[in-house]
């Protein structure tokens, strides 16, 4: 009879079988487990939300916002029937009071369930009586000249019409007209009227000044000089305003409204003029005489004078500014304004409330005195609204202490009072209104918009205040209806003044470090909770272990930190941590990375870390590890870095697009200037190798040698040779390859490239795991390595098995394992998964004893185990106790 052929899983036994099928189930169950245990402590979370104040006998609506998986079911409850099983619930109040609603949701598979039950509605039986209108009126100007016009502008509250005394209205609650040309003052006027008495009146006015149009024009004539010696000469300049062209008398203007000229030689006394014209009569004229004395240079000059007053027009309250000169005076004396006998200077008026004229003389050795004048023209008084200057948006946390001030001013500041309204219907539970002064805690989670109003005799000006009242933050563990969690926090430092704060939360989320130096027991407002600074907000990737760095410290000063995570409108705040960073350092100077680094040779393992950590939490490379090793993951996120800052990396060295992976000198220098916030400079052995290098590399590309590729690293003299590096042309080294004798020398009579590879290998695999996910990762993994490799030694036996004995079939199956193992360790090496390494080891060297004391036991026994008993031999590696 032809035996029955076995297909693979049938050459098991079947108590090897059912070992098999238990160890895939725990397999398939391990993986799932941890990707469901998440899923299953998901919560729901509930906001809810309710319409204003209702009247009875009206509908008031009810809403709950849901969110959560897996999806909740829902419940009302409530005063006077309320009920439902939806998002939204009704119910029509026929009594007067406060009512009260909760929305119960319970999600299925969940233990908890989430409610809002604080919220309110208040009924009334009639309806709040509808305020009395109010009114304004406001012109865009106050005072006009003769003939020109103004807009009238009007706006009311509460109100059904408004009537214009003086203007038209056409009823309207609001708008803007013009005036119209006026030639004299005019008062305006509106009326508004509304449901409720009484009706409100708001008044304006207008001033109309003479001469409308454009002023009459003026004009000036001065000389450096008035009194020169026969054949001597003075320069002559003239200014006018309001004019559009001048004459000048013995000298030409060329119709321009102002410039200078010289008078050339002078023998006899001539006089000087400038008469100016513009679109408004009179045409205004100035004169100058230049009187010459005889002989060789007898006599000083008479002095002269100027005086302005800037500006020449003010409102009743305002001020101008007098400024005055002269020349050949040995004093000044004003009039209206004391110089001090100064023969120049500058002064403020005092507050003008009428025209005003000034004047200054300044006498000389020589006679006459000069006289200068200028005027200024006082206006009618303006009347500015306030304007609102305190913000209007604000945020709190629920149940923390809350103080807003609201404050106005008016342009230009007037001494009429402010009067301040903040609308208290429209607060959150557990704040009041005290004067201009919002205070308290609010109870009450939501955004509320609060009317503000802030108003003199002269108008008023109306804001809204945008208030956030959010969940409370939850820390270090803490639980409520917000499930974003962070535990685990820790504080390490690396080196002296720069902060590494850690932390996880229970789902994906943002990280950021908020810090200062007092302590905050009381959590503040958001974004830093009442903290002095905080670190930038990394948002991409969403993780759940977290790390951020804290730069710029002062050693030896106290700080306190907490770390903040979001996910989307989940808000978590950790515990308080402090530290005091430790000192050292040169004299307060500031250095985070002392060593050139390389892949490929002996680099110092803490300042890999430190590299690798100032490119995970300062430049936002988040998918690399921290090892110490100087790997391909590092080269390349150095190279990202430097091709990001090339223009201070790679352009200096003559490179363009291309980097090297290696911090050399400027590398180096920008890490540092990143962390101590300030520049730092090269030595002048430094800028000398990298001029002379980046004018090497220009000569050749003018040769049209390729300059791409790597070469060896080696000290070079300052001035490269291409020959003594040991690279091809073609073949040359990389911008930051190059280096100094007289600045770096990296062992190379000592260390090769090859020994550098496998102490900073050593130095990966031999470090320990940073988080508790990271060891609890390692562990799972070594656990799925182990049953696929004993799995597999379990069907290599089946498949070889022809007739051997059990100590063979152990044997067999031990050496199996320690094949599989010593494939496993380079491949964990390939695929960075260094912690799987010595737990590898340390399993291969058990089973290696293990295997020589089994074979070499004295009790040997070889005979070929029939087939039912090799069949129903147990699967494990250990001998049957008798």
């Amino acid at each position: 009879m032809m035996k029955q052929k076995k297909n693979i899983f049938q050459m098991f036994s079947k108590k090897t079988r059912k070992n098999v099928s238990f160890l895939l189930a725990l397999m398939v169950f391990s993986t799932t487990f941890s990707t469901l245990v998440p899923e299953a402590l998901a919560d729901s979370t509930a906001v809810c939300s309710q319409t204003v104040d209702v009247v009875a006998g009206q509908t008031a609506t009810w809403t709950a916002t849901i969110s959560g998986s897996p999806t909740p079911s829902i419940s009302w409850s409530g005063d006077e029937g309320l009920s439902g099983s939806g998002t939204t619930a009704t119910v029509t109040y026929t009594t007067d009071g406060t009512k009260t609603g909760t929305v119960t949701a319970t999600a299925s598979g969940s233990s908890t369930s989430v409610s809002c039950s604080d919220i309110v509605i208040s009924v009334s039986l009639t309806p709040a009586p509808t305020p009395a209108p109010t009114a304004t009126l406001t012109v865009d100007s106050s005072s006009i000249t003769s003939g020109d016009s103004t807009n009238l502008n009007w706006s009311s509250t509460d109100a059904t019409s408004c009537t214009g005394t003086n203007f038209d209205t056409a009823s309207a609650t609001s708008g803007s007209v013009s005036t119209g040309a006026l030639t004299a003052d005019q008062t305006y006027s509106v009326t508004c009227t509304g449901p409720t008495a009484p009706d409100a009146t708001a008044t304006a006015g207008v001033t109309v000044t003479s001469g409308g149009g454009t002023p009459a024009p003026t004009a000036t004539l001065t000389a450096s000089s008035t009194s020169v010696t026969s054949g001597g000469s003075t320069n002559l300049t003239w200014t006018s305003t309001d004019a559009t062209s001048c004459v000048g008398t013995n000298f030409d203007a060329a119709s321009a409204t102002s410039g200078s000229f010289s008078t050339g030689a002078l023998t006899s006394d001539t006089t000087y003029s400038v008469t100016c014209t513009g679109p408004t009569a009179p045409d205004a004229t100035a004169t100058q005489v230049i009187t010459v004395t005889s002989g060789g240079g007898g006599g000083t000059p008479a002095p002269t004078a100027t005086l302005t007053a800037s500006p020449t027009s003010v409102t009743s309250g305002g001020t101008s500014t007098l400024t005055w000169s002269s020349t050949d005076a040995t004093s000044c004396t004003g009039t209206n304004f004391d110089t001090a006998s100064a023969t120049s200077g500058s002064t403020t008026t005092p507050a003008l409330t009428a025209d005003q004229t000034y004047s200054v003389t300044c006498t000389g050795p020589t006679a006459p005195d000069a006289t200068a004048t200028a005027g200024v023209t006082v206006g009618a008084p303006i009347c500015p609204i306030p304007s609102i200057t305190s913000t209007l948006t604000a945020s709190v946390v629920k149940g923390a202490t809350f103080s807003y001030t609201l404050s106005a001013t008016t342009s230009p500041a007037t001494t009429t009072p402010i009067v301040y309204n903040i609308d208290t219907g429209s607060l959150p539970a557990g704040l009041s209104v005290s004067g201009n002064v919002i205070s308290g805690i609010p109870t009450q989670i939501g955004t509320f918009n609060i009317a503000l109003t802030a108003s003199n005799t002269c108008g008023a000006t109306n804001q809204n205040l945008v208030l956030t009242v959010t969940s409370p933050p939850t820390g270090g563990g803490g639980g409520g209806t917000t499930r974003l969690i962070i535990t685990n926090e820790r504080i390490e430092e690396i080196i002296p003044g720069v902060v590494f704060i850690r932390w996880d939360t229970n789902i994906s989320a943002t990280r950021r470090v908020v810090y200062g130096q007092p302590a905050v027991s009381a959590l503040g407002l958001s974004p830093n909770y009442g903290y002095d600074a905080s670190t930038v907000e990394l948002a991409s990737p969403l993780l759940t272990s977290h790390g951020m760095a804290v730069v710029g410290l002062t050693p030896g000063e106290t700080y306190h930190f907490r770390p903040v995570s979001t996910n989307g409108s989940l808000l978590a705040v950790g515990d308080e941590l402090t530290f005091v960073p430790a000192g050292g350092g040169t004299g307060g100077g500031c250095d985070y990375l002392f060593d050139y680094l390389k892949i490929g040779f002996e680099n110092d393992p803490v300042e890999v870390r430190k590299l690798q950590i100032f490119l995970r939490d300062l430049e936002g490379f988040s998918n690399l590890a921290v090892t110490g090793f100087f790997d391909q993951t590092t080269f390349d996120a150095v190279s990202a870095f430097q091709l990001r800052y090339q223009d201070d990396i790679l352009t200096p060295w003559g490179y363009q697009g291309t980097s090297t992976g290696f911090v050399y000198i400027l590398t180096k220098k920008k890490v540092n200037e990143i962390y101590c916030k300030f520049a730092f400079p090269v030595t002048i052995a430094q800028q000398s190798e990298i001029d002379a290098y980046r004018t090497f590399l220009e000569s050749l590309q003018r040769e049209g040698v390729p300059t791409g590729g790597t070469a060896p690293i080696e000290s070079v003299p300052t001035t490269p040779n291409i020959l003594e590096t040991g690279a091809q042309i073609g073949q040359l080294p990389t911008t930051e390859q190059v280096q100094s004798t007289t600045t770096l020398v990296l062992n190379t009579a000592t260390t090769s490239p090859t020994e550098g590879v496998l102490r900073n290998l050593a130095a990966a695999v031999l470090a320990l795991p940073e988080t508790t996910g990271e060891a609890f990762d390692c562990i799972y993994k070594l656990i799925v390595v182990l049953l696929g490799l004993y799995l597999l030694s379990l069907l290599i036996v089946a498949m070889f098995d022809n007739g051997m004995s059990y100590r063979k079939i152990v044997s067999f199956r031990i050496m199996s394992l320690i094949l599989g193992i010593i494939v496993a360790v380079p491949v964990s090496i390939v695929l960075l998964a260094y912690c799987l390494v010595i737990p590898l080891l340390v399993v291969l060297i058990i089973l290696a004893g293990f295997l020589l004391w089994y074979v070499n036991k004295k009790d040997d026994d070889d005979t070929p185990l029939p087939p039912s008993d090799v069949v129903d031999s147990p699967p494990t590696i250990f001998p049957p106790t008798e």
